[in-house]
């Protein structure tokens, strides 16, 4: 099984204007209070998402022009993004921070014409449902080569995964009887390195500005966001920011007979975090 995901500069090239950013449905950069060690945060993005997506048969050949996930299937742009970070110092400098974040979108469509999705052809004038879910995992290290009392910056490194989960459910064109219903499904994944940048600087005695910059080094994949907090709490901070993530997933599987799936997949938002840390 072999798994790729290929580069975009243009992204990267913005995400290196906000420095002081967030990655998107991850934790932020660190806890709200430089001498706090542990810090655990949840978040939750409205996101504005477009997916196109192209499957290909063991020639390489596309089964059907790509399809557009919102305006084909009928599957709603936006949708929540809901994420949870845990990160812990390692001494003064040293930090490990794990992260999990999930989206998920139902849509339902009536077909005008025949339509081809993952190479099944569903009737026109049929009801096609579908169910879209994305699902993010990180493991990363990170080093700060700054810390004072008032901000800190340093790099990250590790790996992350996505699976691209989707069920479809329609009548295929051709059915007998004509109104039989079938259900069909996609579940693949990817896992790649992951190469990160990350800040907090304070603003005043109770806010904050934090954020991150990750990419996947030579391959389409690249994230950022920018995040104002506020230390509600010596234990308890609340924050707001914008959230961008762009990803080309190539994905391939089988081992005689390999077929993949390519996905153009972005979003963007504006998210709420709450963090604890102690």
């Amino acid at each position: 099984m072999q798994h790729s995901v290929r580069s975009r500069a243009g992204l990267a090239g913005a995400c290196l204007a906000v420095l002081w950013a967030p990655t998107p449905a991850w934790s932020q950069a660190g806890p709200a209070g430089f001498d706090q060690r542990t810090w655990l945060q949840l978040d939750a993005a409205a996101a504005r998402v477009r997916s196109v997506s192209q499957s290909y048969d063991i020639f390489d050949t596309p089964y059907a022009p790509p399809v557009d996930t919102e305006q084909t299937l009928g599957t709603s742009r936006s949708g929540t993004v809901w994420a949870l970070g845990f990160g812990r110092r390692i001494g003064e400098r040293w930090r490990i921070e794990l992260g999990a974040a999930s989206e998920r979108r139902d849509g339902s469509t009536v077909l005008a014409q025949d339509t081809n999705v993952d190479g099944i052809v569903y009737a026109g004038g049929s009801t096609l449902r579908s169910r879209t879910q994305l699902r993010q995992w990180r493991v990363q290290g990170g080093f700060s080569f700054l810390l004072s009392d008032t901000a800190e910056a340093g790099l990250s490194f590790g790996g992350h995964g996505l699976t691209l989960a989707r069920q479809l459910r329609g009548t295929p064109a051709g059915s007998s009887p004509p109104d039989r219903v079938a259900d069909d499904s996609l579940r693949e994944g990817v896992v790649l390195p992951l190469l990160g940048l990350y800040g907090t600087v304070a603003l005043a005695p109770t806010w904050q500005l934090a954020g991150r910059l990750d990419l996947t080094p030579g391959e389409d994949y690249a994230a950022a966001s920018a995040t104002l907090l506020w230390r509600a709490a010596p234990n308890l901070a609340i924050g707001l920011g914008y959230q961008v993530l762009e990803a080309n997933i190539d994905v391939t599987w089988g081992f005689l007979f390999v077929d993949r799936t390519v996905l153009d997949y972005r979003r963007h938002g504006p998210a709420l975090s709450v963090q604890l840390s102690f």
